[in-house]
């Protein structure tokens, strides 16, 4: 019998295999990436588009356009298209980020004809009907108008801005008025050039499979997104760069209320940069996992906050190491200075053993969690892909987990920690 008050032996984990995505041209000469793997017939299928923010200078207008492209065809409503989604149990949603646009459904495998010829009547037909872009419109001013209200929104929001500019996509706020003066002119011609555009310039749309996806989805895929033939080989303008900016160090956004939210960030190197992989152990350190050093100070000693987090946050423009929390207003510039007292200890001294220990555990643990099914999988391949890089990144990874020393943690933090190189932006007050 077992023997209950006996705790588990426990077994690290050593290595994570993480399965390969594979890749196939369509017929168009569109690019489809593919996981198959999971037991299950289900699919998620992302139809992926040049249309983030970096490709407009008009703020909003890729959210908006990709909130919009499901809103009616000109086959299909707005309602038909929602109804015919759930008949078939599927979700169908499409958003945009700074740097793309992604349509994405999920379905059983077994419905994917059906669901296909909308995907594709989608990518190429919206129409964009004024009556559902006054609702979406006044859905988009309502939910800005709320968010606005909470100092994560403001400080989240106005990070790009200090960091590149405001005239950088990554630094462009949105707006009431932003939202108010998008035009169905510049919903057709930005959905024109970025979603209808198959051409086959760097950049341009690309398919990313994941489920059960055998030979007879792929045929299914190749049949239906292949066949569609929108070739415009003209790549987008490219945007302004303010030259001239200057990183903002400290910006206090005033708020009434009991909370302050913080974020500190810096730009940093990107993932193909050599020292990327001791970068991502530091980060950890400092505050990617529930022991590290910020959490323990910050949340566990000081009680200053429910939580604090150290992130890396990789674009195709920039890339930047940021953290955040949020904290009591009476206590914001005491939470600062154990913030940026955290940072310091980790450039004048090394790790600890133990610790060192906990986090290649800790690492390694997160890993091998991020690979349970397809879809993760799928995810693990973005991560290489968008980030310009191939999988020989995991495997340097989890070498660097195993087997590098503190002195090079102290050194990378050296490097990356140094406190003039971030901006302080609070949200609330001081």
């Amino acid at each position: 019998m077992l023997d209950r008050s006996i705790a588990p032996k426990i077994i690290p984990v050593t290595d994570v295999v993480i399965a390969q995505a594979s890749s196939y041209g369509l017929a168009n000469g569109v690019i489809c990436h593919y996981v198959n793997a999971g037991t299950q017939p289900v699919v998620r299928l992302e139809i992926v588009f040049p249309a983030g923010s970096i490709h407009t200078d008009q703020s909003s207008l890729a959210a908006f356009t990709a909130g919009m492209i499901t809103e009616g065809t000109t086959t299909k409503t707005s309602a038909q298209i929602a109804n015919m989604v759930a008949f078939y149990g599927a979700e169908l949603e499409c958003s945009a980020s700074s740097d793309r646009a992604i349509l994405t459904l999920y379905a059983l495998k077994k419905h994917l004809p059906a669901l296909l010829p909308l995907l594709v009547d989608i990518m190429t037909n919206a129409t964009f009907p004024k009556d559902e872009i006054e609702n979406q419109r006044t859905i988009r001013i309502r939910n800005l108008e709320l968010q606005q209200q909470k100092t994560s929104y403001l400080a989240s929001s106005y990070v790009g801005k200090a960091l590149y500019g405001a005239a950088h996509p990554y630094g462009k706020i949105a707006t009431k008025q932003a939202l108010e003066e998008i035009s169905r002119d510049d919903l057709a011609s930005f959905y024109h050039w970025s979603y209808q555009n198959f051409s086959l310039y760097n950049g341009s749309m690309e398919v990313i499979a994941s489920g059960m996806i055998d030979e007879e989805v792929r045929s299914w895929i190749n049949d239906s997104i292949g066949q569609v033939n929108h070739l415009i080989n003209t790549a987008h303008p490219p945007f302004p760069e303010d030259n001239n900016h200057k990183l903002e160090k400290e910006v206090l956004i005033p708020k009434e209320g009991t909370q302050s939210t913080i974020r500190i960030a810096a730009k940093t190197i990107d993932q193909e940069h050599e020292d990327i992989y001791k970068l991502v152990f530091l980060k950890e350190a400092l505050g990617g996992y529930f022991g590290s050093r910020l959490m323990k100070n910050i949340r566990e000693d000081k009680g200053y906050t429910y939580g604090i987090y150290a992130q890396l946050i990789h674009g195709k423009e920039g890339s930047r190491l940021q953290i955040g929390a949020d904290v009591g207003m009476d206590v914001t510039q005491a939470a600062l200075n154990e913030i940026y007292h955290e940072m310091q200890v980790l450039i004048d001294e090394p790790i600890p053993a133990h610790e060192m220990e906990l986090i290649r555990g800790n690492m390694m643990g997160s890993l091998a969690g991020a690979v349970t099914n397809a879809f993760s999988l799928s995810d693990c391949f973005k991560t290489v892909h968008f980030g310009g890089v191939d999988y020989s990144y995991f495997e340097n990874l989890k070498e660097t987990i195993r087997n590098v020393s503190p002195k090079e943690i102290q050194e990378t933090a050296a490097k990356y920690l140094q406190r003039d190189l971030f901006c302080e932006i609070v949200a609330g007050g001081k």
